[in-house]
């Protein structure tokens, strides 16, 4: 180990925290701008008003199908059977 070993290393040690304090500047600014971004797309959609007429909505029937009526009552009739 050299003498000039301790003094490498302390200088590398404080570039690594400038580059790790440049990151969190970064994470902390894109942090709040995404947050501000929101707030203002959720506060214009849920403020925003429609202009002009509304379209209808769509007409839904509902129905049940059933046989349909007879005319007249049933009428039975005999069939004839073939004398044995």
């Amino acid at each position: 180990m050299t003498a000039g070993s301790p003094l490498i290393l302390a200088g590398a040690e404080q570039e690594v925290d400038s580059m790790f304090r440049r990151l969190r500047r970064w994470y902390w600014w894109s942090l709040g701008i995404a947050i501000h971004l929101l707030l203002i797309v959720g506060l214009t959609t849920a403020t925003r008003t429609e202009e002009g007429q509304a379209a209808e909505p769509a007409k839904v029937k509902f129905f049940t199908r059933r046989d349909p009526l007879l005319a007249k009552p049933l009428e039975l009739r005999k069939v004839p059977q073939p004398k044995r």
